[in-house]
């Protein structure tokens, strides 16, 4: 997880990675993954809380059911209009 100092701000859509953090900007995704890779994490891994020692195609498979189910909860009683 980051280590952010005190006081420090992250704006919205930007990332921290890594302790000390690292402040991203979006659209950084290689620089964003690179600092995640120094600290041992993957953002499947760590966003979506998968196993990490799966292929690249089952952490999708698994992410992606998981974030779909989340979905259908948030708005199972969703109306029409």
């Amino acid at each position: 997880m980051p280590f952010v100092a005190p006081r420090a701000q992250i704006p919205v859509g930007w990332v921290a990675v890594g302790d000390p953090a690292r402040i991203y900007p979006p659209g950084e995704a290689e620089a964003i993954g690179a600092g995640l890779a120094e600290t041992g994490w993957s953002f499947l891994p760590l966003a979506f809380g998968i196993d990490d020692a799966g292929g690249r195609r089952e952490q999708l498979r698994t992410a992606l059911g998981r974030y779909t189910a989340a979905l259908a909860r948030h708005h199972r009683q969703d109306q029409i209009i």
